[in-house]
């Protein structure tokens, strides 16, 4: 069993503890293993294939849409941008203190959200928002909105 491991580790495939139910599937699908030997390179591809099978769906990146958002503390006048697929889920998050950033300086709310076909789109929205030129444009877009807001 020990040479085994090392034949895994020696070809660079055991970089995590590796299960009993994976390593079994994986002896089964090559027909190596500590009894009836085989080649490394097969243990590697045949292990790597087990991880495949128990790791989780991928997500359908297709059909979602992506939204860069600002949200504003209630109490600190602070804002925060940020993106996300899921605006509400992480506004509840922001509000619930998991993340660092605004965990001190909670309510917030959301005053601004823009959506995007693409999760690069989104994140090159965020970066420029959070440039010198982007908090400038933000700081426009914020004020005719809150004008907007005073009319009615």
């Amino acid at each position: 069993m020990a040479n085994y491991f090392f034949e895994i580790k020696h070809w660079g495939v055991a970089k995590r503890p590796v299960s009993t139910r994976r390593r079994a599937e994986a002896d089964k699908a090559t027909g190596s293993g500590p009894v009836t030997g085989g080649s490394a390179p097969e243990a590697r591809f045949a292990l790597a294939k087990a991880r495949r099978a128990h790791s989780p769906p991928a997500r359908n990146h297709k059909n979602t849409m992506y939204s860069i958002y600002v949200i504003k503390s209630i109490n600190y006048q602070n804002r925060y941008v940020g993106s996300t697929d899921n605006v509400e889920k992480r506004l509840e998050e922001h509000n619930s203190g998991k993340c660092r950033y605004t965990k001190g300086r909670s309510p917030w709310v959301l005053i601004y959200k823009e959506d995007f076909n693409s999760r690069s789109e989104a994140m090159k929205r965020e970066k420029f928002l959070k440039s010198g030129q982007g908090r400038k444009l933000l700081d426009e877009k914020l004020k005719d909105i809150e004008e907007i807001k005073n009319k009615n």
